[in-house]
């Protein structure tokens, strides 16, 4: 099988803009070798690039790209098991410029590295009792180090209904995700890990529990699950150039890395759900709890994706389509006309607020260009002190959609009409200030920014 997929999007704000896309071209092979052995071979190319400009006060370019082979094997002759055994092979090239026009820094940070990663796994089935565990290896070259990651998920069949789900093991990343102290982004940033002057970028690691419970057919109609997680975070790395000392700040052959200070924290939550799969009428509810907090600098705050509450709900009905699941049996077989409609609520997530203004005058301001200060976000005279890490939150997200056309052929084609955001509410997505005595707080909102969406879909 091949497949290809290019994609790009651009949004350009009053303050800030961001371009990003990608593109995503992989092969897969199948083959059954004989009745106990089966080969799966995958080669992948992807490529990701974005640019993030905020005004006229700094620009950052990050990209990636990357070349992934590999190649597993299943043996399946033993009795109620079955073994995995490949190797994952990856060349990764990651770039990351940045422009600091206060500095006048125009620097580009690149390196490549490669990453080898066999592994093993084996699914053991002992009347009710379900095991899979496994183990991945992995070397990078820039690092020239090693890192395990063990793993094992358990499943105990209560009965053909309902079913206990358990599951530990260790995760490495060795393309970090940035954290900006004190600035908005929309998407992620990225960077490798590996040695720069002065300090090494660890990849980033997690140590995952979960616990979950699980049932189907509840009355006959019904499905509902409830799970519990806790997550260590380890190694995250945050971009803090005020705590770097001049000789790197002012250095434009400085890598971005010697920017970085690390940070570690956990998460935990619970996640329940209930749900009708099918019928005339069908849909569901979700809820899920979480709480995320990192260390920095022995610094304790919530981190930038913390939501403590979140409800997810859609409906759907079925006007025409297959018998005794529409009001209306559709006379050709896989046809279907139906409308749907979905809700979603979520606590504000957390920023860094400012907690007032004051004038500056820098020993090398000159005519009062440009201001000075320990924290100043704005230009001029005017400078807008930070409030604590990360201690206000936006107002709650809510955002209510409804499909209103649903129509098509399974597996064909499919036309959609969908009418985005009808309450129209106003989702924040960043708060920025005016270079006014006194500053004005003025707020970018979310998508969407159109209320209607047209679709049409045809499948090959």
């Amino acid at each position: 099988m091949v497949s290809g997929y290019v994609g790009g999007d651009t949004l350009d704000f009053d303050v800030f803009k961001v371009t990003w896309g990608n593109q995503v071209y992989p092969v897969n092979y199948w083959k059954k070798i004989n009745d106990d052995w089966k080969l799966q071979a995958n080669y992948a190319y992807s490529q990701f690039g974005q640019v993030f400009a905020l005004g006229e006060i700094f620009q950052f370019v990050n990209g990636i790209e990357t070349h992934t082979v590999k190649t597993k094997f299943e043996y399946s002759a033993m009795t109620n098991q079955n073994w995995t055994i490949g190797v994952e092979q990856r060349w990764t090239d990651a770039y990351f410029g940045r422009e600091i026009l206060a500095n006048d820094i125009n620097s580009r940070d690149e390196g490549m590295y490669s990453l080898s990663s066999p592994f093993i796994q084996n699914q053991i089935r002992l009347g009710n009792w379900f095991f899979q565990p496994g183990l991945r290896v992995n070397y990078q070259d820039l690092l020239d180090a090693w890192t395990y990651e063990p793993r094992i998920s358990t499943t105990y069949a209560i009965d053909r209904n309902r079913k206990i789900d358990f599951h530990v093991g260790k995760y490495y990343q060795y393309v970090n995700s940035i954290l900006f102290s004190n600035f908005e982004s929309i998407n992620e940033f990225y960077y490798p890990s590996k040695k720069v002057p002065g300090k090494t970028i660890e990849p980033s690691n997690s140590i995952l529990f979960s616990l979950g419970f699980s049932e189907e057919k509840l009355l006959d109609k019904y499905n509902w699950g409830a799970e519990v997680y806790y997550k260590t975070l380890n190694n995250l790395i945050s971009y803090d150039p005020n705590s770097q000392p001049d000789s790197v700040l002012t250095n434009v052959n400085a890598k971005l890395g010697q920017s970085f200070e690390k940070s570690e924290g956990y998460s935990y939550g619970l996640e329940l759900s209930f749900r009708k799969p099918a019928g005339i009428v069908y849909g569901g509810i979700s809820y899920s709890y979480g709480y995320s907090v990192l260390n920095e600098n022995n610094e304790v705050f919530p981190a930038n994706w913390d939501k403590p509450h979140s409800v997810k709900t859609d409906l759907s009905l079925n006007w025409k389509g297959k018998q005794s699941e529409s009001i209306w049996t559709h006379k050709e077989k896989g046809r279907y006309l139906r409308s749907s409609t979905g809700l979603s609520w979520t606590s504000g997530l957390p920023f860094t607020g400012v907690t007032g203004y004051y004038k500056t005058h820098g020993v090398d301001q000159g005519g009062g260009e440009r201001a000075g200060g320990p924290n100043p976000v704005l230009e001029g005279n005017i400078a807008t002190p930070y409030d604590g890490r990360n201690e206000t939150r936006y107002p709650d997200y809510f955002r209510w959609d409804i499909k209103i056309i649903d129509m098509g052929r399974y597996n064909k084609w499919n036309f959609s009409w969908t009418i985005l955001n009808i309450t129209n509410n106003e989702n924040v997505l960043s708060y920025n200030y005016t270079q006014t005595n006194p500053p004005k707080r003025q707020t970018t909102a979310q998508f969407p920014f159109f209320p209607l969406l047209l679709s049409f879909e045809y499948y090959f």
